[in-house]
């Protein structure tokens, strides 16, 4: 009979760890749900960007109310759910990102421009994943210490993301003729700088 009772427990506390799972993890957007509920959109080191809800956090008297805010960075215990869409059942904070951004118009808009050039440019491997969190982690942590001016942290980020995304612009030479630079023209569109018979209209 013990050793019964045993093998359930085991099952139940292996069932548990199969259908959870704990990720630090920086909050880019929330979405109301219901009359207290809450989805939260985040970026994780090992899981990429996911979905959650977070139940009941728009009550007063919740605890994690103020912990799943956007740019908040924290840990999150999540459980598994039915496609994509998971659900917070613990969350700690580590850093509070948002309260420190909050004071700045400036850096916190360049949050916003960083969350949604995360969730344009996703990483499709491991190591893109880490290397995305570590580079959006590092972004976020300098506009709320105010380290450099947000214009250049965003400039730096972008340009580091595209590079990790594999579309690293050209600015040495030529993006469509390869004729060495530098090249006055700068168009988006091209991937870099252009040359004088390759410029596009519109080119800066």
């Amino acid at each position: 009979m013990s050793g019964s009772g045993s093998s359930r427990r085991g099952a139940r506390h292996g069932g548990y760890a199969a259908n959870s799972f704990r990720t630090e993890a920086i909050v880019l957007r929330i979405h109301r749900l219901g009359e207290a509920d809450r989805i939260i959109e985040a970026l994780t080191p090992e899981h990429g960007l996911v979905r959650a809800v977070a139940k009941g956090v728009r009550k007063t008297s919740s605890r994690l109310g103020s912990v799943v805010e956007p740019f908040m960075h924290s840990t999150l215990q999540l459980a598994r759910g039915r496609g994509e869409l998971h659900t917070v059942s613990q969350a700690q904070l580590l850093h509070p990102y948002a309260t420190m951004l909050a004071a700045d118009y400036d850096a916190y808009t360049v949050a916003g421009a960083l969350a949604e050039a995360v969730e344009r440019v996703p990483a499709v491997d491991d190591d893109g994943r880490r290397a995305q969190y570590r580079l959006f982690h590092g972004a976020l942590a300098a506009l709320a210490r105010g380290a450099h001016d947000p214009r250049l942290i965003l400039h730096s980020f972008l340009l580091r993301a595209l590079a990790q995304a594999g579309w690293a612009p050209t600015f040495d030479r030529c993006a469509r003729c390869g004729a060495p630079g530098p090249h006055t023209a700068l168009h988006v569109g091209l991937g870099g700088a252009g040359c004088p018979e390759c410029r596009p209209p519109g080119a800066a």
